[in-house]
């Protein structure tokens, strides 16, 4: 049974790609509905298993690599931890394939579309469930290779080559740091099945690696090594820049993309290697919150100065990311996957719905060309509402369990960075809020400010296919979080006990904090939700008319006012990440690239060993041997002496030798 939930997709995949010729649109529809149905039932019985009885269980198919001691299997581990993932993946993928089917129907390329999605969701398996270290590396490299073919689905447009090119060179820098920890275990632990590296590590905590004539904790090098594979592949700060532009592929890729695949395979990475993270110096995990809260202060603050309604719902994603990983800093790793499973639920149910409104509005994504929708969509309304209700925390939302407890778990940690952190997801939280409620003011209240053929042909498709999705999303981001907070993060729960490993958590402690601080969390997002209406109902109009003024009177200086411009612009350009990364590291690499090696090596010392230099010589070689043959019977009779003895020493050296 286990094995099959890593069959169907790639089965899929096959039947769509080599037999949509036969089989046909509607034909493919049908045969992703039984495949995606059988995967839900096949995933749902695997949580009940474990929720019934935790246990690790390895599939073993065939091996793969023998040569002499050296042995790898491909093999697969299903256990508290993999199977809550499954299901949430398979759960997700189920309805954005399905919505997928009205989204993509008039596209040329939609089966080869639909067979990508179930490809991209069978390499995101293989790297979840995997038991060693290659097997997580074919499936990491796998969604990686995927990204980039959905992202580049619609090829004839220049943004969709580009920012699939660029997710996949940003994404090389982590795929060289997950090799670098990999060649690490094994020269450490002389393995690459993962529990066995698991058992090994308590005994090798005080060994060293030499690393540049620097002697570092050989544990601790691993640790970093995946945690910036992780922020590779998790788009935290510093390796974020990809994620943004990714929004360039059609919304359902968007949908998969950030809420249950891809971008969450880092983090996954980092709850899959908690024994080792564990016995890592406590130094590591203050890096990891102090990354994590800058990656959610740096997603939610962009966000809110943001006017493509995909491009919001994404820096969105890189803010609830960064969550993820303070948790996973914090040592509380069943917190990250709370959140994860949570996140992917409104997530999903937020692009969804704005591929909906996008849809609908003949292909309008600039928010300040929308406004007044709320009664052209009542369902992408309410649903856009709910999602964004959950994805600011609001009480009693699913966001709200596992949000909040990020905040209760950093409040006591005592990491050093803690309270910098601290400080950071607080901003974080009210710009949140803020954004959420500027995204529903801008698309649907206030005025119309979009085309007017738009409005007058503008409907919510009606579709079955855009309404179950939507419908169930929704159910799941009010209730998901209530229904699963003791399951994840319950103190008497033991579900991960035998998959996740616990040494410096101080969920126990959080528990017991004063009740004022459990509020601040609400405070910000209410803070954050108050003015963010103020300033829209009240100011908007008034600080643009200020502006205007001080810009056309001519004796005002100018130094007085234009760092209110200045500040709306850092973060409109998303910091000034892009920027710095294409001026001082990629033109000059380029250049040097042109002027070192391509004139001087490509053209140059390559040119004259290789192809060049050896076409020179033969002309010399040519030219001389010719001048021999002049006719004289003497030159002649010697160049005939000088080859038989080649020959006879050619065949005296064969024979004997």
């Amino acid at each position: 049974m286990e094995f099959s939930i890593i069959v169907i997709p790639f089965l899929t995949y096959l039947i769509l790609t080599f037999f949509k010729k036969y089989i046909g649109f509607d034909g493919s529809k049908i045969i992703i509905i039984i495949g995606q149905l059988i995967l839900l039932v096949l995933s749902e019985m695997l949580v009940m298993m474990q929720l019934m009885n935790p246990q690790i269980l390895i599939c073993d198919v065939f091996n793969l690599i023998k040569i002499d001691y050296f042995k790898v299997d491909l093999s697969f581990t299903f256990d508290s931890v993999t199977s809550i993932v499954t299901c949430v993946i398979n759960m997700i993928a189920s309805l954005v394939i399905y919505y997928s089917f009205e989204y993509m129907k008039d596209d040329p390329r939609v089966i080869q579309f639909l067979a990508h999605l179930n490809l991209f969701v069978g390499c995101m398996l293989v790297l979840v469930t995997a038991s060693n270290l290659i097997v997580l590396f074919i499936g990491w490299e796998g969604v990686g290779l995927c990204s980039y073919l959905l992202i580049n689905h619609w090829y004839q447009r220049l943004q969709a080559n580009k920012a699939a090119i660029k997710a996949m060179v940003m994404n090389r820098i982590g795929d060289c740091f997950l090799i670098l920890a990999f060649i690490s275990s094994w020269k450490l632990w002389g393995t690459f099945d993962l529990y066995t590296i698991f058992v090994l590590v308590p005994g090798t905590v005080k060994c060293t690696f030499n690393i540049i004539f620097f002697e570092v904790n050989a544990v601790t090098a691993i640790g970093f090594f995946l945690f910036i594979a992780a922020v590779g592949k998790s788009a935290q700060i510093g390796l974020h820049t990809w994620l943004p532009d990714a929004m360039e592929g059609p919304t359902p890729v968007s949908a998969l993309l950030h809420a249950a695949t891809m971008v969450t395979a880092g983090v996954i990475l980092l709850v899959r290697f908690s024994p080792v993270l564990e016995f890592a110096s406590p130094t590591l995990h203050s890096l990891m919150i102090c990354i994590g809260s800058l990656t959610s202060l740096f997603g939610a603050s962009t966000a809110l100065f943001q006017y493509d309604l995909k491009r919001i719902i994404a820096f969105s994603t890189c803010s609830q990311l960064g969550l993820m990983i303070v948790a996973i800093g914090l040592s509380n790793y069943q917190l990250a996957l709370f959140h994860f499973s949570n996140h992917a639920f409104f997530k999903a149910l937020l692009f969804l719905s704005a591929g909906v409104i996008i849809h609908g509005f003949f292909g309008e994504q600039d928010i300040r060309r929308m406004g007044a929708l709320k009664k052209l969509f009542p369902l992408c309304y309410t649903t856009f509402f709910i999602g964004n209700l959950s994805l600011a925390g609001f009480p009693f939302t699913s966001g709200y369990y596992s949000k909040d407890s990020i905040f209760e778990n950093l409040l006591v940690s005592p990491l050093q960075g803690a309270f910098f952190s601290y400080i950071n997801i607080a901003l974080a939280s009210v710009f949140t809020a803020a954004y959420s409620v500027r995204l529903m003011y801008f698309v649907f209240f206030g005025e119309a400010h979009g085309r007017r053929q738009n409005y007058e042909k503008a409907h919510e498709n009606p579709s079955v296919f855009f309404q179950v999705p939507l419908t169930i999303l929704t159910i799941y981001s009010i209730f998901i979080g209530y229904l699963t907070k003791e399951i994840f993060i319950g103190l008497g729960s033991s579900f991960f006990a035998s998959s996740i490993l616990n040494l410096h958590s101080y969920a126990i402690e959080a528990e017991f904090i004063d009740p004022l601080f459990k509020l601040i969390p609400l405070m910000c997002g209410i803070f954050g939700s108050v003015t963010t209406l103020i300033y829209l109902k009240v100011y908007r109009k008034r600080f643009h008319q200020y502006l205007v003024t001080k810009f056309i009177d001519s004796d005002v200086d100018i130094n007085s006012w234009i760092w209110e411009l200045e500040v709306i612009k850092f973060f409109n350009k998303r910091w000034y990440f892009d920027i710095v990364y294409v001026e001082y590291i990629v033109r000059p690499l380029l250049l040097i690239s042109e002027r070192v090696s391509k004139n001087i090596l490509d053209r140059g010392y390559f040119s004259l060993i290789g192809p060049v230099g050896l076409s020179r010589f033969i002309d010399y070689l040519s030219n001389h041997i010719n001048k021999i043959n002049n006719g004289i019977l003497s030159n002649l009779l010697f160049i005939l002496v000088i080859g038989l003895q080649i020959i006879f020493l050619l065949a005296l050296y064969i024979t004997f030798f």
